[in-house]
């Protein structure tokens, strides 16, 4: 009964790397698989990860050394992070959570920060190797995300689809600071539409060799066919934007 799923990938001591799956129905799962050669000389290991009681969240992302999690519904408006180096123990050295005044929706590691995506605001977390100075700090609390689904990294920036449009989170020249900015005004009215219908489910990709931002939208009701989306592709000037029909993302 998992609904969809959020995969996060921590390069740590195992050969190949450990997965977490988070499906915001179940704990975070984990799995790892360690050796080299056949199958049969390998090792498997597979986990549910205990996060605070049963909690479920939706969202997982590695940053610096955690695990970071959120969304789940009985805790909408709370990450938690692991221990340091320890993905799948949330109560040792370096762990802990922070609840914040808005649902949260989306999670990205974005330089040293961790960007936190909210249904009305957005936030980075600092300092999360800290434990004196840790802390969540408001980047705006004037344009929120739509849909996590929706973030990608391109470019060197976030793109992400809010309320009044495709925007982006981008560095600044001044260390550690970020900015917000819009690049779909030259579809703003179907970006409206999209945005405003909350039924439909939204997904996105990146084709770095293309230099393209995917993004799909689609609803349970309707044929495969008719899955909508758009592209919009980096150039010297901006994006340009253009439409999709019927793939199946």
């Amino acid at each position: 009964s998992q609904g969809r799923c959020s995969f996060s990938l921590y390069e740590g001591t195992s050969d190949y790397g450990e997965l977490v799956i988070c499906d915001g129905v179940n704990e975070p799962f984990l799995f790892q698989m360690t050796g080299t050669g056949a199958l049969t000389d390998r090792t498997f290991f597979a986990k549910e990860i205990t996060v605070s009681g049963t909690t479920a969240p939706t969202i997982g992302v590695i940053h610096d050394k955690h695990l970071v999690v959120a969304g789940a519904s009985t805790a909408k408006n709370t990450i938690f992070y692991s221990g340091t180096n320890d993905i799948d123990d949330f109560t040792s050295t370096g762990s802990g959570s922070i609840v914040i005044e808005d649902a949260v929706v989306g999670l990205a590691s974005f330089r040293s920060d961790l960007i936190i995506f909210c249904k009305n605001s957005i936030h980075k977390l600092v300092n999360i190797n800290n434990s004196s100075t840790v802390a969540v700090v408001p980047i705006t609390t004037n344009v929120g995300c739509v849909s996590g689904g929706s973030i990608q990294e391109i470019g060197g920036d976030l793109l992400f689809l809010a309320p009044d449009g495709v925007r982006t989170v981008a560095g600044t020249e001044r260390n550690s600071d970020v900015e917000l900015g819009s690049v779909s005004r030259q579809i703003q009215s179907l970006i409206s539409d999209i945005a405003a219908d909350s039924g439909f489910i939204i997904t996105s990709g990146v084709l770095r060799s293309k230099s393209q931002y995917r993004l799909f939208y689609s609803k349970n009701t309707e044929s495969p066919t008719v899955a909508r989306g758009i592209i919009g592709t980096l150039t010297s000037n901006g994006f340009a934007w253009s439409e999709t029909l019927g793939i199946q993302a």
